[in-house]
């Protein structure tokens, strides 16, 4: 049963009623966000998220914070650094707001499971980078229709969201996962196709960036590709990112309660931050998109080239 937090005095969050409207700053303090994974883009999106008054979250993520965090994850410190950052995102929200009510799982797999969880919420926000997670909340969203506020990390700033009745990712950019338990997704064959085509979905909603990025970044692009490092991260993007994908969910709780609200970005398209315009809407597949053949060509090449030329 879901849990939400008394009306509060004085109200902390009486500022934004000039932006969303008296009807949905209440309803967003009975509102639900499910968001497994708290790293550089899942912290920033659940900070925005609490300072609107949010009255529930549905927390996962069983890693802890370290040094390398420093750069991009808002609850990063030397007084936070190997706390887990479930723990540590509970008490920052909890500063922020006492009342708003915290519930934490283990991280999972399980699609039954985790449609459970997500049909007692109004929306699902993937913090997480893993494949095998990601696939995982979105076939679960599907099964609860509820909608997915996701990004895509390369190669540009964007949200990206899939509503109840609109194809999942892994279908619309062609994953080889379809058919496959998640966790078998992870396996590196499976999860290397996977991400060139994440990218290869970027680069076509930027048209000309691929050809216009030099010798050194298409280096860092073939080994990114080969998943030889680290995923990236850079706390100006991350934030961003965060942001965005935060008003979009708020856009989709005031969607789905029927109420008058700022079209934050609505209905989730693919921003094109290398043009500041929004591009493709989120529901076009990869394969009707024109390039996207050349474009695959193209970083299977670099992903191929050890010198990523």
């Amino acid at each position: 049963m879901q849990t939400f937090p008394k009306s509060s005095a004085p109200d902390r969050f009486v500022r934004q009623e000039g932006i969303v409207g008296p009807e949905l700053h209440e309803a967003l303090a009975r509102s639900s966000v499910f968001l497994p994974g708290l790293g550089a883009i899942g912290s920033a999106t659940l900070t925005a998220l609490a300072r609107t008054g949010i009255g529930r979250f549905v927390l996962i993520d069983d890693d802890e914070i370290g040094y390398e965090n420093f750069s991009s994850q808002l609850f990063a410190s030397e007084q936070t650094v190997h706390a887990g950052k479930v723990r540590t995102a509970k008490r920052f929200v909890q500063a922020i707001h006492p009342e708003c009510s915290i519930e934490t799982l283990p991280v999972t797999c399980d699609v039954d499971r985790l449609a459970e969880v997500i049909a007692a919420v109004d929306v699902v926000v993937l913090g997480m980078d893993t494949l095998s997670g990601g696939i995982a909340c979105c076939r679960a969203a599907r099964i609860a229709s509820r909608p997915v506020v996701d990004f895509l990390y390369f190669p540009t700033v964007n949200v990206l969201s899939t509503l109840p009745g609109w194809s999942v990712p892994e279908e619309r950019f062609g994953y080889p996962t379809r058919g496959l338990r998640p966790e078998e997704c992870d396996a590196p064959a499976i999860a290397a196709e996977s991400l060139l085509r994440v990218v290869a979905y970027g680069f076509c909603c930027n048209e000309g960036l691929l050809e216009a990025i030099g010798p050194r970044h298409r280096q860092a692009l073939g080994s990114f590709l080969r998943m030889e490092a680290q995923i990236p991260s850079f706390a100006p993007m991350t934030m961003q990112v965060g942001a965005m994908m935060a008003g979009q969910a708020v856009s989709l709780i005031a969607h789905s309660k029927g109420l008058p609200h700022v079209p934050l970005a609505w209905p989730g398209f693919y921003i094109d931050h290398y043009r500041l315009r929004s591009a493709v809407p989120a529901h076009e597949s990869l394969s009707e998109m024109p390039g996207h053949r050349a474009t695959l060509e193209a970083l299977t090449h670099l992903r191929d080239s050890v010198g990523g030329s």
